[in-house]
């Protein structure tokens, strides 16, 4: 049942974002202008299908739909498009004020967006992407969270993505950057292209370039970075639903999953968050599948409590 909820989340999540996405376009930007009720409008009958339709999921799902329905009326009350003419031609000046889009994506969804310059970005959840509707000379997002990177090519207009722990600048390239403020460091994993990073932790800025198959590790206390070679697809195939631990820590590991399926952890014993994993999941195991697979040691078990899960280490464990 657990399982058919999260489809159904999904589902509703995808068609609320279809919304959002359609205020790209520089039509329906003007429409905005000049006629912001009628979308207000077109909004609320959205949220009110949705309420209509799943309300009998219960009150998890229902506070799920007013995150969603939050995220489209922020998107477009976000930013104002001011238009002017010049030479008898719509144009936008380097002084307006651009309108900007914010994408959210809750615990538990993973979502495709598309940016104006033909650049794709898939969030994971608990993830937060800023992003112009229109680029002028720079192309320019904010990340919080993670997000992979499909950036379209185009010499003249490096694309710069802003973090509050890493800038990153590129012209066009396929990389994954994981940026939560809850975690302990900062990965930027490179697959094609080549990118450009610069650190704010710590009093000096360290400027790192990378090449496809590297990772930059960033220490989010300390500023300390070290960058070493991987195998890109065990941290950027997550969009697909694959899962792939290579020598994690419990405590970290236990992070992913509660992005993953929208859970909270309960640990009894902190000496079991030191403990290290290497594990792989390519086939959309649910929850309990990887749970079970993971306590193979014996070591710990766990107990599900709603949306909480106990890991319980064993008696007999060492």
């Amino acid at each position: 049942m657990e399982e058919k909820n999260n489809i159904e989340k999904n589902e509703i999540y995808q068609e609320v974002m279809r919304i959002v996405n359609a205020i790209h376009s520089k039509d329906v930007s003007s429409e905005m202008e000049e006629d912001k009720e009628k979308i207000y409008r077109k909004i609320l009958d959205k949220i009110e299908q949705v309420e209509a339709q799943h309300f009998f999921l219960g009150l998890r799902i229902v506070v799920w739909k007013y995150l969603a329905a939050a995220c489209i009326i922020s998107a477009v009350f976000l930013g104002v498009v001011k238009t002017s003419y010049h030479a008898g031609e719509k144009a936008l000046l380097a002084k307006k004020e651009i309108s900007m889009v914010e994408a959210k994506t809750p615990l538990g969804i993973i979502y495709n967006v598309s940016l104006a310059d033909g650049t794709k970005v898939t969030l994971k959840g608990g993830s937060r992407l800023t992003y112009p509707i229109a680029f002028g000379k720079e192309r320019k997002v904010t990340l919080e969270g993670e997000g992979y990177f499909e950036v379209a090519k185009d010499k003249k207009h490096p694309f710069i993505v802003n973090t509050n722990k890493i800038d990153v600048v590129v012209l066009g390239t396929k990389f994954s950057l994981s940026v939560y403020d809850e975690d302990e460091e900062t990965f930027l994993t490179l697959a094609e292209g080549e990118v450009q990073a610069s650190t704010k932790i710590g009093m000096i800025s360290k400027v790192i370039k990378l090449k496809p198959n590297q990772q930059l590790v960033l220490n989010n206390s300390t500023g300390d970075v070290k960058c070493k070679n991987v195998n890109p697809k065990y941290y950027t195939e997550w969009r697909d639903g694959s899962l792939y631990f290579r020598d994690l820590q419990f405590d970290y590991l236990l992070k992913q999953l509660e992005r993953r399926f929208d859970v909270h952890f309960i640990v009894n014993d902190s000496s079991l968050l030191k403990e290290r994993y290497f594990a792989q999941f390519e086939n959309n195991e649910n929850l309990e599948q990887i749970l079970t697979l993971l306590s193979y040691r014996g070591e710990w078990s766990f107990v599900k409590e709603g949306n909480n899960i106990r890991i319980i280490k064993n008696t007999n464990a060492k």
